[in-house]
């Protein structure tokens, strides 16, 4: 076993993960959770932000109708920062989309105007394509009743052209607070593939549901929910750079994978940057 204290408020708070040696899928090792990107340090940190309090409140059902939450999660995705989509989402709600239906132009007018990010004026990646996703995904919305169940709901938005697997799942989880479906994104996909988790040569969204069932069931021997885990993995590898990354899978795969070697224990001292911070 091992085990992790972290500080919380005035009390020191235990975390359990399995030996590094144990499996956690079938052939591959839990690992050192003192060492960058294994899959007991991605579990080490769900587990620790989930103690201090980052994810209160974050996955509950937003209780808001689902048209929003559509339009919300299309304007993010690839090449579209988290905070530069949300900008978007307000100056829409606040040009009246959704009480006096704006027009695919007037749409696309909002958003080719330059929005507010953190007191920067900044252009809108996409307005084009965007602009005729909303427009379409309104319409879609207007003429079809959505199902309540989460699954479901997720095919079902798979008819609105923009939206693929990941969107879709994304638009779940806010909508509903879901926690059976997965966010698999470039940076959730590639930490998988540094904890050997995730076969190297995958290819979205076709393998989207083998690798979402593979992330389910870390999640489950985790003891995490997979809100926590994907949310966790996005944040920290936002921060890290390619070169941290590359390193991190190259003394993984030499240790995770049965058969690659006996466990390694790593000073931490070695790793102290992809902690980011946080307490190890």
């Amino acid at each position: 076993m091992q085990r992790i204290g972290a500080v919380v408020g005035e009390d020191i708070r235990f975390i359990d993960l399995p030996a590094q040696d144990e499996e956690v899928l079938p052939g591959v090792r839990w690992g050192d959770a003192g060492l960058l990107l294994t899959p007991a340090w991605i579990a080490k940190h769900a587990h620790m932000r989930r103690m201090l309090g980052e994810f209160e409140g974050l996955f509950e059902p937003r209780r808001r109708p689902l048209v929003e939450d559509v339009v919300f999660c299309l304007l993010g995705g690839f090449g579209i920062k988290a905070e530069l989509a949300t900008a978007a989402y307000h100056a829409l709600r606040l040009a009246g989309l959704f009480t006096s239906h704006l027009t695919a132009s007037g749409i696309l007018a909002e958003l080719k105007r330059p929005l507010d990010v953190d007191g920067r004026q900044v252009r809108y990646r996409f307005p084009n394509g965007r602009a005729r996703y909303i427009d379409g995904a309104m319409r879609y919305l207007e003429r079809t009743e959505p199902p309540s169940q989460a699954i479901a709901l997720r095919n079902y938005l798979l008819g609105i052209p923009g939206v693929g697997q990941k969107t879709a799942s994304y638009i779940v989880r806010n909508h509903l607070g879901a926690d059976d479906v997965a966010i698999l994104d470039i940076h959730v996909v590639r930490a998988g593939q540094i904890a050997c988790m995730f076969p190297e040569s995958v290819r979205l969204p076709r393998d989207y549901g083998k690798l979402e069932d593979i992330f389910l069931a870390f999640a489950r021997a985790a003891d995490v929910s997979a809100a926590c885990l994907d949310l966790t993995i996005w944040t920290i590898m936002r921060g890290l750079s390619p070169s941290v990354k590359a390193a991190a899978e190259r003394l993984n795969k030499t240790h995770l994978l049965a058969g690659g070697g006996p466990p390694i224990y790593v000073d931490r001292l070695l790793w102290a940057q992809g902690d980011l911070g946080r307490p190890a």
